[in-house]
């Protein structure tokens, strides 16, 4: 988990958009988001993991309930902010450190099943997986 956290910030994933830098012709489809009517670029791993819908409102679950601020920055500002989080409880510190490599292992995990597998990402689904 840690080294596909490692590759998403320095944006050394298999995406569709570093696909395509290859040349290889793709479709913009985004398998992260429910309304695709009309994309318009390639998925990145920024929209991946935190810029997409899906991606949106698992760290809005997550990082809601700590008082991590997560809109309007991007992926490495966020995991910063995560990992450099000021808790007393030694159990809160471990899980603000280890929560985000789960959160984004689960964003990739979701994104693969809907473009390989069409089982749609859900919120619900990713949630239930680490409880």
């Amino acid at each position: 988990m840690s080294f596909l956290t490692w590759r998403a910030i320095i944006n050394r994933l298999p995406t569709d958009a570093k696909i395509a830098r290859l040349g290889i012709p793709l479709s913009p489809t985004c398998y992260c988001c429910t309304n695709n009517n009309f994309p318009t670029t390639l998925e990145s791993a920024e929209h991946i993991f935190y810029a997409g819908e899906h991606a949106k409102k698992i760290w809005r679950l997550y990082a809601t309930p700590i008082g991590i601020e997560y809109t309007n920055i991007n992926l490495k500002i966020l995991l910063k902010k995560w990992w450099t989080k000021k808790v007393l409880n030694p159990v809160a510190s471990y899980i603000t450190r280890v929560l985000p490599m789960f959160i984004c292992w689960e964003l990739w995990r979701s994104r693969c099943n809907h473009k390989y597998e069409t089982i749609k990402p859900s919120v619900y689904r990713s949630k239930s997986k680490h409880y």
